[in-house]
């Protein structure tokens, strides 16, 4: 064997071709492009999972204090007129519900707030300034009461099931809440 040839074989097992060097270029490349996809997509849905959790416990904290005050109240009707008794609710869902607290006539119906393209559960004491119980970062898109045992001839005991469907401003879910709550202090004697 010559000094050249042995030279040649040397040079050969020392390097890399540009062919390898660019294929195993090409598969590390495709790794890292699978690999980034894949945390975005995570990012992306953890983003999600959080916006969802929020808008939830938001709505679970505006229920609770929706039923604490049901709780106690009385004279339950419709609107925010005046209430008459001889007038029951018939038990069908209804969008706004207006009762007594305290001496406090309570409103509660959905209505967007002031510069927010989103509906939010709207609270209003004496036919006052109202407040808004839920965040921004919920979208009501409909909140009804089911009024039973509240007339003389409804043989169920007093119960108000309030049912909430809410959302995301961006639209991407939506949740059904539903809970119900016994009233402590009947509107009709029996």
């Amino acid at each position: 064997m010559t000094k050249e040839q042995r030279n040649k074989r040397t040079k050969k097992q020392k390097g890399t071709t540009i062919m390898e060097l660019l294929v195993t270029m090409a598969l590390f490349l495709t790794f890292i492009d699978i690999a980034t996809a894949v945390f975005i997509r995570s990012l992306r849905t953890q983003r999600i999972a959080v916006s969802q959790m929020a808008t939830n416990s938001n709505a679970a904290l505006a229920i609770e204090q929706i039923v604490r005050e049901l709780r106690i109240g009385k004279d339950f009707c419709k609107d925010q007129g005046d209430c008459i008794p001889s007038q029951p609710l018939s038990g069908d869902p209804i969008s706004r519900l207006t009762f007594t607290k305290e001496e406090d006539k309570i409103t509660y119906d959905t209505e967007s707030p002031p510069g927010l393209n989103i509906k939010s559960i709207r609270r209003t004491v004496n036919n006052g300034f109202p407040s808004y119980l839920t965040a921004d970062n919920v979208d009501v898109k409909k909140l009804t009461f089911r009024v039973t045992g509240i007339s003389s001839g409804d043989k169920f005991d007093p119960k108000i099931t309030v049912t909430l469907q809410i959302g995301t401003p961006s639209g991407s879910s939506i949740n059904n809440l539903q809970t119900s709550v016994s009233v402590r202090i009947p509107s009709v004697d029996p």
